[in-house]
């Protein structure tokens, strides 16, 4: 499914057929449009406010594509309230580059050409294991407030997060949610597409999008 989503992608003759999803889209009350790069972009309407969903090459070296980007300004969120939410296999992965890069003599792990990801996981505090409960095999974190996301990962938001381990994730490609400058950000590589698919990402972003108050309080002076 990866082999044929990437050769979809990359079509040189003709733009992708993506007439199901934009059906899909359009039926279930958002709104649709294709992407100049070959992929599309979805908008749609939460609870907490607007989202919008992007689909198309990467635009990251630690995702071999496609990639899904979902993505929501909250005004009320800190600008300065950095929380990243990641699977396990990507935060050592991260580990081990920053790592490399620390120890080559060209680079250091605070190198602008990382991802700000990357050099979250090196530099901010880590959340305890123990506080991501039934989370921990799978996920990592890390935060400029740990009890924040401590706040951010329970109820719903959590209970989406343990099924996509064993559904829209099965498999373990890299996936991460990120809070930073008043929007939240969501990353995975895609491995499978169709409604159902996209309906899942949304429901699990939606969910996020949900709690944040939780974590915006948690982050208010004692």
């Amino acid at each position: 499914m990866l082999d044929a989503l990437k050769r979809l992608l990359s079509r040189r003759q003709g733009e992708p057929d993506w007439t199901m999803i934009g059906t899909w889209a359009q039926a279930t009350g958002y709104s649709f449009k294709r992407a100049r790069e070959g992929g599309f972009v979805i908008e749609g309407q939460a609870a907490a406010g607007p989202w919008r969903l992007e689909l198309g090459p990467p635009s990251r070296e630690y995702i071999d594509g496609p990639e899904l980007r979902m993505i929501a300004d909250v005004p009320a969120l800190p600008a300065d309230l950095q929380m990243l939410v990641l699977s396990r296999t990507l935060a050592l992965s991260f580990e081990r580059e920053t790592f490399a890069r620390f120890t080559d003599s060209l680079q250091t792990y605070a190198d602008d050409s990382a991802p700000e990801e990357m050099r979250w996981v090196a530099m901010l505090p880590k959340v305890d294991v123990a506080a991501l409960g039934p989370l921990r095999s799978r996920f990592a974190a890390v935060a400029t407030k740990p009890v924040c996301v401590e706040a951010w990962i329970g109820g719903e938001f959590g209970r989406h997060l343990l099924h996509a381990t064993t559904s829209l994730a099965a498999g373990d490609p890299p996936l991460l949610l990120l809070t930073n400058r008043g929007r939240l950000t969501l990353r995975c590589e895609l491995t499978a597409l169709d409604g159902g698919v996209l309906g899942g990402w949304i429901g699990l972003f939606e969910a996020a999008l949900q709690r944040l108050p939780l974590a915006i309080e948690a982050a208010r002076p004692r």
